[in-house]
Formats: structure tokens, C-alpha cells, sequence
């Protein structure tokens, strides 16, 4: 089991991430703790974490933190992910973080409804950016492996 620590100012918003994020992890079959607790309780619940988040409106404390928790691997989170709550895309992060100590973590899930891998964009459209004719090419459709096509 995969153990993943959130740190926050101690806002409503980040248990409701963690409750969507332990749901993405669920349906995936990813098998992990997350928890969410106060930046000031780094180094009671970080130092044994295989990844730690930090919520945007803490990121400035990403140093001390990393200090106070060596060797494993700390990122914030995107806000738009933490504002939408996002569970899927930050377990996506979580991931990835993991995979700094574990390599063989992104290969060892087989993740249903989102990739264990950071988002691939890719254009599906073959018109350069300033072709903006029709409405169609306005937006270039995207794709992200493991995640159907984002709609805009």
C-alpha cells in the first residue's frame, strides 16, 4: 500500500479532494492511504510518505518541508486541479512523484479512467494555430493517454 500525504492550511477544499482521490484510486484498483493534515504536522506524518502534496496556497513552504522530510519526493499541486478538486488528476501526480523512489510503479497499475504517466497533449489537427477559419479549428482537439478526449 502506497502512502499519500497532502499538506494544507487545513481547508475544507483539500478533504474534498482527498475524498475524490481516494474514489479515482478505488476505481482504478490503487491500492493506498491519503491523508490530509496541517503543514505543521510535516514532520510527524511526512518522513514515512512514499509522496507528498502540497496544497497551492502552502507551496512557498515546499523547501522546509523537503527538509523536514528527506528523501521523499514533494510538489505542489496545480490550482486548477486543487480548485476543481480533481481527485484523478492529482492521484495522477501523486504517481509520478511515487516513481522517483519506485520506477517500477508507473508499469506495476493498470489505472481505468486516467495513466499513470503526466499528461500527453497532442494536436489532432493538422492546421497551424493561426488557421482559426471554422470553429472546429478554433480549439485544437487534444488527447491525453489513458483519458478520453477533453472537450473544451
Amino acid at each position: 500500500m502506497k502512502k499519500n500525504v497532502i499538506f494544507c492550511a487545513g481547508g475544507m477544499s483539500t478533504s474534498i479532494l482527498v475524498r475524490n482521490m481516494l474514489g479515482s484510486a478505488d476505481r482504478a484498483g490503487f491500492d493506498c492511504s491519503i491523508a490530509a493534515y496541517a503543514a505543521s504536522e510535516a514532520s510527524r506524518f511526512g518522513r514515512d510518505a512514499d509522496c507528498i502534496l502540497l496544497g497551492p496556497q502552502i507551496r512557498f513552504q515546499k523547501d522546509g518541508i523537503s527538509r523536514q522530510c528527506p528523501g521523499v519526493p514533494i510538489d505542489s499541486i496545480d490550482m486548477k486541479t486543487y480548485g476543481k478538486a480533481d481527485g484523478a488528476e492529482a492521484l495522477r501526480q501523486a504517481v509520478k512523484l511515487m516513481a522517483v523512489n519506485d520506477p517500477s510503479i508507473e508499469g506495476r497499475y493498470q489505472f481505468r479512467g486516467f495513466s499513470s504517466s503526466s499528461p500527453s497533449y497532442s494536436s489532432s489537427s493538422s492546421h497551424s494555430q493561426s488557421d482559426n477559419s471554422s470553429s472546429s479549428n478554433k480549439i485544437a482537439q487534444r488527447e491525453i493517454r489513458g483519458l478520453p478526449a477533453m472537450k473544451d
